[in-house]
């Protein structure tokens, strides 16, 4: 075993060229150093096995590859033990912290006479010398959210969690700045799509995602717990978290994690009337009732009033198109909106109140409707289906084809924004042209 104290390392940051380094792969007669071929970083101490028949005080110098320049960051003395001198071998261990990050590192063992102070430059093909190169890697990170499946505006926050599981011990006191790697932890909306998420953390922003949290992290640290705020989901959708190095390196470690949002069951929306009208003006006009998450925004939603025109009886479909009438703020802590009578006409057959859900980004989102008519209904009131059209002409005289035949909501047309005829059907027929070719029709009920 080598003793190793603190009082026989000397740490120097002198700076050689690499290509000094390389050049030095001579060898020393009668001794042989073996290493594991790679490393990680930080993932423990680094045992490097001499095997001599004699020792002589050595050297052992370790060094990382910055740039062009290689960058020396500890000088080791060696002086076995007499256990290790009756074997012919002895281990040196190299501390952990100084593999403080991934790339190239040298590691050269040269004599060294007793009584000479330590030598930072190798001496190029000279046989008291050996170099060895070691591949470090950085340390890979594992990143969790969970839970992995949300409503918006969670009751809880979404805890994420991120580890370096290989990682033991810290960088060596002294290191310096360049010797600890930056990330940006970063949380992205991508909006419906997963496949929004799957691009690097660096193209994310040219395919419209918002970026609705960072945080710096600096090193690597063991185990990070990171609570996501609950206002972070005010939309329904996936959700991407990435950590990313702050400058681009080759190989330094970025990974994702993902959750989706779902609508909240917890809003909750009315409106408390059976009609519009009658309207009665001093009773404060139409009520709207509504529930929501805790964490909403404190004045971001709001209740918007859209009206509906009376129905095109010849129309094939049913109508929907809305116009907008107004809307109103809801703070939070409020429960119920008025809307004056004065907003209200027999002009529109139907009035659709729709809650609007807003995210901290300013985005928002129709979240509940309800949708009232403007005059008292009953069931006579509702519309009846009109007699079938003629057959249209087969869309096809030989192989297979298609014809067509339509009716209209018009036996009564539907009153006072009574129900639009419902239950559209399609029936199967098949016809015979010329008595060979049989062809498909469908009768369509619309």
């Amino acid at each position: 075993m080598t003793i190793v104290t603190s009082s026989i390392m000397e740490k120097r940051w002198d700076n050689h060229n690499h290509q000094d380094y390389e050049n030095t792969r001579g060898g020393i007669p009668g001794m042989e150093i073996s290493m594991p071929p790679s490393h990680v970083a930080l993932s423990g101490d680094l045992h490097v096995r001499i095997a001599s028949s004699s020792f002589p005080p050595l050297l052992l110098q370790l060094s990382r590859l910055e740039g062009n320049m290689a960058q020396l960051l500890t000088n080791i003395s060696v002086f076995p033990e007499a256990s290790a001198l009756a074997q012919n071998s002895t281990t040196v261990k190299i501390p952990c912290g100084y593999f403080s990050k991934g790339g190239l590192y040298y590691i050269l063992v040269k004599k060294k006479p007793i009584g000479t102070s330590n030598v930072s430059t190798p001496d190029n093909q000279d046989s008291t010398v050996m170099t060895l190169s070691l591949d470090v890697r950085w340390p890979m990170p594992q990143l969790s959210l969970t839970p992995e499946n949300i409503q918006t505006y969670p009751e809880h926050d979404v805890m994420a969690i991120l580890e370096f599981p290989e990682v033991v011990c810290p960088p060596e006191a002294g290191s310096p700045a360049s010797a600890i790697p930056e990330f940006w932890l970063e949380l992205h909306f991508c909006g419906h799509s997963l496949l929004t998420c799957d691009n690097p953390p660096e193209d994310l922003s040219k395919n419209g995602t918002q970026v609705l949290y960072n945080e710096q992290v600096r090193g690597f640290p063991g185990r990070r717990v990171l609570p996501l705020r609950c206002e972070l989901f005010g939309l329904a959708g996936h959700y991407g978290l990435f950590l990313r190095p702050t400058a681009l390196s080759p190989g330094l470690p970025h990974t994702a994690a993902y959750v989706r949002a779902d609508v909240s069951e917890q809003f909750v929306f009315n409106v408390h009337a059976r009609s519009i009208l009658p309207c009665e003006p001093h009773g404060g006009g139409v009520q709207v009732l509504f529930q929501y998450p805790s964490c909403i925004l404190a004045q971001g939603d709001r209740v918007r009033l859209f009206a509906r025109l009376r129905a095109n009886v010849a129309s094939l479909a049913p109508p929907t198109s809305l116009e907008y009438v107004a809307e109103q703020r809801v703070v939070r802590g409020q429960h119920s909106l008025h809307f004056d009578c004065d907003l209200f006409t027999e002009k529109y057959v139907e009035y659709c109140f729709v809650y609007v859900s807003q995210a901290i980004t300013g985005a928002v989102a129709d979240v509940r409707m309800d949708c009232v008519p403007t005059l008292p209904v009953s069931e006579k009131d509702s519309g009846g289906w009109g007699p079938w059209s003629a057959w249209t002409q087969c869309s096809s005289t030989c192989i297979g084809g298609t014809r067509s035949r339509y009716r209209f909501c018009d036996s009564p047309p539907p009153r006072y924004g009574a129900k639009f005829c419902e239950f559209l059907q399609t029936i199967p027929d098949r016809l015979t042209i010329g008595d060979r070719y049989p062809v498909t029709a469908e009768t369509k009920q619309i």
